[in-house]
């Protein structure tokens, strides 16, 4: 039962207020209240949500100059092996032949693969070339000392020469930071052993930068120091974006603009390059100018409606009010609480509520009626054949969408015409109760049993493991059936034939398995009765005696007649009668 809370009761109640003068209050309120919970749900839900997208742009922006900057780590690595597997390079390291030097590392060597840096160390680690160039000048340029002392100082990069592995990644130094390819010396057929290290670089200057910027469209930069502190600081969890490689964050939104962070470590994990990416925060901007227009025309729109609403109450539904309760008046009800609503104020609804929670009590419990009517046999409570298919259908669209097994059981009682030729339909329909209870303990979880007519009943069994379940329960069935059924005090023994068919190797539809068990039912039937069978393939043969004796006992075969007419006179000549059978699961069996 729904309560209305006493003050909006007292709000409604007076007396002299007319029922078009409350409702007209309440739509003018609860169009109020809607317009403010749209207004707050845009501004809470539907903003934030831009601002994720905001989010997720700029995610994708850090993730893509991550990636332009592993593409220029790959391409100088390229570089470097290929110079570091040149015999002339490993010569070189052996003679120092200047010829080598002066041929190949010149300015336009440089000017073409982008480097700043050549460096040649034998196997000891000592330097045995070194070259730099100013790309923006073309000239050749000193390497700084503290790059060099952090290259010597640091023995475990020259490992390389031992082990035959290359390294790819960023030196920090002071305030240089430097795209590095360090590769073992050896021959280009790959062979050592190893004569020392190449190492080749590229500045990630200004230069570098505007460069990444022209790839990539985006504003990158340097980060400040108090910049970098003063944005960590500020940020939420969720603009954190820490990962294995990646250590990023998204800095305070601006009014106009937000910044993200990438902070890259070096090859040792030790120094940091951190890398400042600035973007227009246009998603959000427009989103904004979305929702205030959107806002605008919804005021418009629950104005217009709540005029057009009164206008149609007003001049259509209060005239009609009378004659619609006079009419809910003469409806007979019955009583069910569970679909009722209150009562609480004395105007012209209060007898509609009335007369309402009455038919409402009358509908509920005819529409229960109908529906177990229209859904399970009355003579045995189980699902009747057409809620069996609903039911069958929705398990096979989940036995195919999560790639399991499923089974059909056709089963057929063994001589139980006899049991009503002896006795009754009475004691057979007792029997059929006790067969379906028996059946029903059988029954797995995850399974339908259902009782198509007469003495056949059909079961449904989703997610099996394999065939072998199938026939597991089916055994179980044929042993079930050995003990006597006790009705009306008499012992009665009857015995059962059950087709198989599994999905999804003998069928894909509901229709296809359901005629495939009954095909092999029917083998059973043939054999030796009292037993199952799976179906095959070869089973499918045209269909025997035994099948058409079984259609003559459920009175399935139908007598049409069919008029002869001359063709030249179109008059009658005689008239011919056509046997057809209408088998209850198949439909209409073709004479062919």
């Amino acid at each position: 039962m729904r309560t209305i809370p006493e003050k909006f009761k007292l709000l409604f109640k007076p007396k002299n207020m007319k029922l078009h003068r409350k409702i007209l209050i309440f739509l003018f309120l609860i169009t109020s209240f809607i317009l403010i919970l749209v207004a707050l749900t845009f501004k809470i839900i539907v903003l934030e949500s831009y601002k994720e997208l905001e989010q997720q742009e700029m995610e994708k922006q850090i993730k893509r100059v991550v990636y332009f900057l592993g593409e220029e780590l790959k391409e100088i690595d390229v570089i470097s092996k290929e110079y570091a597997m040149w015999d002339d390079t490993y010569d070189f390291i052996k003679d120092g032949n200047q010829d080598y030097i002066n041929k190949n590392i010149t300015n336009e060597f440089f000017e073409y693969t982008g480097l700043n840096i050549f460096i040649l160390i034998d196997i000891e680690g000592n330097i045995v070339y070194k070259n730099g160039n100013n790309l923006e000048k073309n000239i050749e340029t000193r390497i700084s000392e503290s790059l060099l002392q952090y290259i010597v100082n640091h023995k475990s990069l020259l490992k390389i020469s031992e082990n035959g592995d290359g390294i790819v990644g960023i030196i920090s130094s002071q305030d240089e930071h430097v795209l590095i390819s360090m590769s073992p010396i050896l021959t280009s057929y790959y062979k050592g052993p190893s004569r020392g290290i190449l190492i080749v670089g590229r500045y990630i200057n200004e230069k570098e930068l505007e460069q990444l910027s022209e790839k990539t469209q985006l504003s990158i930069s340097f980060a400040e120091a108090k910049e970098i502190q003063q944005s960590f600081n500020e940020i939420s969890l969720n603009d954190l974006l820490f990962n294995k490689k990646l250590r990023a964050w998204i800095g305070k939104r601006e009014k106009k603009h937000i910044n993200g962070y990438i902070l890259i470590n070096d090859i040792e994990g030790e120094s940091e390059v951190i890398l400042k990416i600035s973007s227009t925060r246009d998603i959000y901007i427009e989103g904004k100018s979305t929702i205030f227009y959107f806002m605008a025309i919804i005021i418009i729109l629950a104005l217009g409606l709540l005029i057009s609403l009164w206008l149609f109450m007003n001049n259509v539904i209060f005239k009609r009010l009378n004659i619609l309760m006079d009419s809910l008046s003469k409806m007979e009800k019955k009583i069910d609480e569970s679909a009722t609503v209150s009562t609480w104020s004395s105007d012209e609804f209060s007898t509609l509520e009335d007369e309402f929670n009455n038919m409402i009590k009358a509908i509920d419990n005819s529409q229960k009626q109908i529906m177990y009517q229209a859904q399970h046999d009355m003579l045995t409570n189980l699902p009747n054949r057409r809620y069996f298919y609903e039911q069958a259908e929705e398990l096979l669209r989940q036995a195919d969408d999560e790639n399991t097994m499923a089974a059909v059981l056709f089963i057929d009682l063994d001589h139980f015409k006899s049991i009503n030729d002896s006795f009754d339909h009475k004691t057979g329909d007792i029997l059929l109760q006790t067969i379906a209870k028996r059946l029903a303990n059988i029954m797995p979880e995850n399974s339908i049993l259902s009782r198509l007519g007469g003495d056949e009943f059909i079961a449904f069994l989703s997610k099996i493991q394999s065939v072998l379940e199938a026939e597991a329960i089916s055994s179980l069935i044929i042993h079930s059936f050995r003990e006597p059924f006790k009705v009306n005090d008499k012992e009665l023994v009857v015995s059962a034939s059950v087709g198989i068919s599994i999905y999804p190797l003998d069928g894909n539809t509901l229709e296809e398995l359901v005629n495939n068990a009954d095909i092999a039912m029917y083998k059973v039937k043939k054999e030796s009765k009292n037993n199952y069978k799976l179906y095959k393939s070869e089973m499918r043969k045209r269909l025997s005696e035994d099948m058409l004796r079984k259609a003559l006992e459920r009175d399935e075969l139908i007598v049409y007649y069919q008029p002869q007419v001359n063709g030249c006179t179109n008059n009658i000549v005689g008239v011919e009668a056509l046997l057809r059978w209408e088998h209850p699961i198949l439909g209409m069996i073709s004479p062919l």
